[in-house]
């Protein structure tokens, strides 16, 4: 019986053991994925607006722009 037991303790550590270290390395994965994602948003380079005049755009769009302009008043 003593036998029996200690082999199951045995089974059960080893067990706990794998899982802690699947454990370890799915964190690992996920930290080291989150750290790249914010590295790369923080390179990313911003882009300035720009004031253009009206004439500068096709006809399309300066009527597209003054209707939702009345529709917006």
């Amino acid at each position: 019986m003593r036998t029996q037991f200690r082999t199951i303790l045995e089974t059960d550590s080893q067990n706990l053991t794998d899982m802690k270290t699947k454990n370890l390395f799915t964190i690992a994965a996920i930290s080291a994925g989150l750290a790249f994602g914010v590295t790369a948003q923080a390179k990313e380079e911003k882009h300035e607006e720009q004031t253009i005049d009206s004439s500068d755009v096709p006809a399309a769009v300066q009527q597209a722009a003054q209707a939702e302009a009345k529709g917006r008043h």
